[in-house]
């Protein structure tokens, strides 16, 4: 076989997860081809739901999340000295896309038909963007307390509001105002404060 008809390889991002106890993780992850798919707010209590009930079950606390139309961000920590981020990544994403596309169908939204990608020679709903999406843990507070305020401003960056606060789907608002859970709206994860 001559090198010409070799294809290259296929590159697939990846990422190194490191699950060091007492540290907390950033993570980022984006809508497949990183498109405007976190705009409704059911979509958006269907992730939140997902979040908290996948905290709840790998023994994470949700720090800090922000949920924007394309992308979300999300720091969680466990004092758990024996867990796996990739898991809890699993139990957020996975459940999440198949309730997302149930109430897609029952829409009859025409997005589902641009959401599909072939996977090990089937056809499936691809929801979220190909691949981990980023991981970084926090070594400290002052890191810490920087990640929390970058990822509350990023509506107010993208003119989505005026005000961190003012996002429904952040927690900004619960830091600022100390909102209970009773007043969150349905979906909104409650984060438990570290700093």
């Amino acid at each position: 076989m001559s090198g010409d008809d070799q294809s290259p390889p296929r590159h697939r991002k990846t990422v190194q997860h490191f699950n060091i106890p007492g540290q907390a993780h950033e993570l980022t992850w984006s809508c497949h081809d990183r498109r405007p798919l976190l705009i409704e707010d059911p979509v958006r209590a269907i992730v939140g739901s997902h979040i908290a009930a996948a905290c709840a079950k790998h023994a994470f606390s949700v720090v800090a999340f922000v949920l924007m139309p394309e992308h979300l961000h999300l720091i969680v920590h466990t004092p758990n000295e024996d867990y796996d981020i990739s898991s809890l990544l699993q139990s957020i994403k996975k459940p999440a896309s198949y309730d997302i596309r149930q109430w897609m169908e029952r829409r009859h939204d025409n997005r589902l038909a641009s959401l599909k990608a072939v996977r090990h020679d089937r056809i499936v709903f691809q929801y979220w963007q190909k691949g981990p999406g980023f991981d970084r843990n926090v070594t400290n507070r002052e890191a810490l307390a920087t990640m929390i305020q970058y990822i509350h401003n990023n509506p107010v960056k993208r003119g989505l509001c005026s005000e961190p606060e003012h996002w429904p789907w952040s927690s900004a608002a619960q830091y600022a105002a100390g909102k209970s859970p009773m007043e969150l709206p349905i979906g909104v994860p409650k984060v438990t404060r570290v700093i």
